[in-house]
């Protein structure tokens, strides 16, 4: 009996272990950059949420707003707008109104 108890706890805390790890998407604590020399915008993720920070020589500005993320779909949402882009591999694009913006993952 002790063997069996022991056999079904170890499958229990296997898969709440494998269930933990999963549950935290890729994006979860990286940090993303696009710099285009004049203007360089840092996009950060955490636990569901994103922050977008701008700087354009010096006068910076910041978007909050939440993400999903569904490998390799991601969608930014804020209040006003949403807008999705894509993940391969190091580098995640958007693509808007015609213009592509490729944001490299920051090592």
């Amino acid at each position: 009996m002790k063997k069996r108890s022991f056999i079904l706890f170890s499958m229990v805390a296997m898969v709440c272990t494998l269930f933990l790890s999963c549950a935290k998407d890729k994006l979860d604590g990286t940090t993303w950059v696009m710099d285009r020399g004049m203007m360089v915008v840092t996009l950060s993720f955490s636990d569901s949420r994103f922050e977008m920070e701008f700087d354009q020589m010096g006068d910076k500005s910041t978007e909050k707003g939440t993400y999903t993320f569904v490998d390799p779909k991601v969608t930014l949402s804020t209040e006003t707008e949403t807008i999705e882009g894509a993940v391969q591999g190091d580098e995640m694009s958007f693509t808007q109104d015609g213009m592509t913006v490729v944001y490299v993952k920051k090592k």
